[in-house]
């Protein structure tokens, strides 16, 4: 309780809107809720709200949720979406504007307001998604990438991408190249090999939500990092709800969407990632569990 009186008191006369107000924009903001609980956020709501949910809703109420009167599934989805869905994720400081500020540059080379809609959009209108078909058919057209067919394959995927940023792997693919590592451009082709054959063995596989969960966090880091103002985040993440609202039925699907196109990019599992996912699917106070499609 006390963490969240300081987290209030902190944000007391920020004028911004931080919170989400409709459905749309409650389960678009959950979409990155996997980064969001990566920090075991999900502890802290706890020692909030613990107290009241097993002394006073669910003795008089039961388990299951959706038993549960209106005014108090409300009651509980309004304030779990607001925690999980505070667009500067309860951070306040220089200390947090600074470290997401070189997050965004180091990751994605957001420097400014205009990298940061450059990258978002291409995370909600294409992102890992394009490169992953791309994969399926570079298995279907060249079998592998191999010293012979790698300056064909590299022209076609700045096609597809149209900028380096965007390239998997862009700041250790550009130094590589940049030094004529050949050590290094091996284990890069062998990276693009292991993407190739991951594809190409789950080609009815969707990753979008990969996709869909990092626009959301780096639309909070941009805001958080003041590249963004409120309003234009949120018009962002209802935009982003609305294109992959037909992709997953409930919150299983889409942590499912995410971890594999979390291991189809990176070739090996994110422990953290998926113990987040676990939690946030299993957590009796987990956003997902009263904030559902």
């Amino acid at each position: 309780m006390f963490k969240q009186m300081l987290a209030n008191m902190a944000s007391f006369g920020d004028s911004r809107r931080k919170t989400p107000n409709t459905k749309e924009e409650k389960i678009g903001i959950l979409m990155g809720a996997i980064y969001f609980e990566e920090n075991h956020r999900l502890s802290e709501a706890e020692e909030i709200y613990a107290e009241e949910y097993d002394e006073e809703y669910v003795p008089n109420y039961g388990d299951d949720f959706e038993n549960w009167p209106a005014e108090c599934k409300d009651y509980f989805r309004d304030e779990l979406s607001e925690y999980f869905g505070c667009l500067d994720m309860d951070l306040s400081g220089d200390e947090y504007v600074t470290a997401s500020k070189e997050l965004l540059e180091e990751a994605w080379g957001i420097v400014d307001r205009e990298s940061a809609i450059k990258i978002i959009n291409w995370l909600i209108d294409s992102g890992h998604r394009n490169y992953f078909q791309f994969m399926i058919r570079a298995k279907k057209q060249w079998g592998s990438v191999t010293e012979s067919n790698f300056s064909v394959f590299f022209e076609s995927l700045n096609e597809l991408f149209c900028d380096p940023i965007m390239l998997p792997e862009n700041v250790l693919a550009s130094a590589w190249f940049n030094e004529q590592d050949s050590e290094s451009l091996e284990g890069y082709v062998d990276h693009l090999n292991r993407q190739i054959e991951f594809a190409s063995e789950n080609v009815n596989v969707d990753i979008f939500a990969w996709d869909a969960a990092r626009a959301v966090q780096v639309v909070r880091l941009s805001f958080l990092s003041g590249y963004l103002i409120d309003e234009e985040c949120w018009e962002i993440v209802r935009r982003n709800y609305k294109i992959h609202e037909q992709s997953f039925k409930n919150w299983f699907q889409f942590s499912e969407s995410f971890l594999l196109g979390r291991l189809f990019w990176s070739c090996e599992e994110d422990e953290g990632l998926t113990q987040a996912s676990e939690r946030l699917l299993s957590h009796k106070l987990s956003p997902w569990k009263f904030c559902q499609k």
